[in-house]
């Protein structure tokens, strides 16, 4: 099926540009989420906070909240659960990139070289594809309640001391001076991973798309005009289905882009969906 790819980098600008005005909205940190960092003697137990030669806090290759997860015993029952509800929360992420396609395109040339209408327009736009998210709720506060009752101090505790040491790094190193810009920092820092992996998972970034009509242009002999118009077919067509066509979707996207094609290459192009030619692997134009 045609493709069009939305870059990692342009999705995470969006992110950042509206990061302000959302974080407000958002549930208050737990008690202790920003607290000084404890005094005592260095723990030996399972924890989130890993440090650099420096001495500085590694930041973990996930949200805190999924990262811990690795620091429970967690029984099957409890595993099945919280799989369910990480499964249900990247059908929204997933859904939210692919509704939002047109969207995220726009997002680079906009921040460059934008009018400030046009970037408000943008931010506007950008809160409102994110309400899904906020409807379904704070990650960390979803899994803690499919934890059971024994776990989730335990789950709390390890998030409450990460985030302390975070907080403390950043404010020794001069990068933040106040909790509300840590806060604002660390929810978008996690939101954008989120969104980041949803990218990956409906995006092939190792593929733009293009192999298929590679595939037609050298069966067809296209002409680059040719070429042109039936790849902008390809991102209309991505973009108006959302990346999920229909089979009644996909036949009216053959039916479209033979009339660009003259009457010979038209047989042919005939003659190569009949011999199941289009159909490569991952980059088949159709699924079959």
């Amino acid at each position: 099926m045609p493709r069009t790819t939305a870059p990692i980098s342009v999705i995470s600008g969006l992110l950042f540009f509206a990061a302000g005005p959302t974080v407000s909205a958002q549930d208050d940190p737990p008690p202790g989420f920003l607290a000084g960092p404890d005094v005592g003697q260095k723990s030996t137990e399972p924890t989130l906070v890993e440090r650099t030669l420096d001495g500085d806090v590694q930041q973990l290759p996930a949200p805190p909240a999924i990262a811990v997860l690795e620091l429970l015993e967690l029984d099957e029952e409890t595993r099945e659960k919280i799989d369910e509800l990480l499964a249900d929360r990247a059908a929204v992420l997933d859904t939210l990139v692919l509704s939002n396609i047109e969207l995220l395109a726009q997002v680079e040339t906009i921040l460059a070289v934008g009018r400030p209408v046009e970037k408000l327009n943008m931010l506007r736009e950008g809160l409102t594809a994110l309400e899904p998210v906020r409807k379904w709720g704070r990650l960390a506060r979803r899994i803690s309640a499919a934890l059971p009752r024994d776990l989730r101090a335990q789950f709390r505790k390890h998030i409450d001391e990460y985030e302390r040491e975070r907080y403390r790094a950043a404010r020794e190193t001069g990068e933040l001076d106040n909790k509300f810009g840590y806060k604002m920092m660390r929810y978008w820092e996690d939101l954008g991973w989120e969104i980041e992996r949803a990218a990956e998972r409906v995006f092939d970034e190792d593929d733009d798309g293009s192999a298929w009509l590679r595939n037609l242009s050298d069966k067809l002999d296209l002409t680059s005009d040719q070429e042109g118009e039936i790849q902008q077919m390809a991102e209309r067509f991505y973009i108006d289905s959302k990346g999920r066509p229909s089979e009644a979707d996909e036949f009216r996207f053959i039916a479209k882009i033979r009339t660009v094609m003259t009457i010979e290459q038209r047989w042919k192009f005939t003659g190569m969906l009949l011999r199941g030619e289009l159909y490569e692997n991952d980059d088949a134009m159709l699924d079959e």
